[in-house]
């Protein structure tokens, strides 16, 4: 959680600081054009992220491109519930 916050709190102080240089217009327009220009470089470095319909769909795909065996949450739920866990004294 101390990283979440403090990369909250870089961002903060960096708009902040690009506001404060450019003016608040501006620095919109700096941050969108730059979010437009880092999404058309992943784009292009990553053609099977942009062809994903679904994230599901990425996330069954082994490194090798082709699809990884089915492993549901459910069934790993349903292997290792609490009811079966051992009792370590909390």
């Amino acid at each position: 959680m101390l990283f979440i916050g403090a990369s909250n709190e870089l961002g903060e102080f960096e708009s902040g600081i690009t506001a404060a240089l450019l003016g608040t217009v501006p620095a919109v327009m700096v941050g969108g054009v730059g979010t437009l220009l880092v999404v058309g470089w992943w784009m292009k470095l990553f053609p099977p992220l942009r062809k994903a319909d679904k994230f599901s769909a990425m996330a069954s795909r082994s490194k090798t491109g082709t699809p990884a065996p089915h492993t549901s949450r459910h069934r790993w739920a349903s292997r290792h519930s609490e009811a079966q866990a051992p009792d370590n004294g909390w």
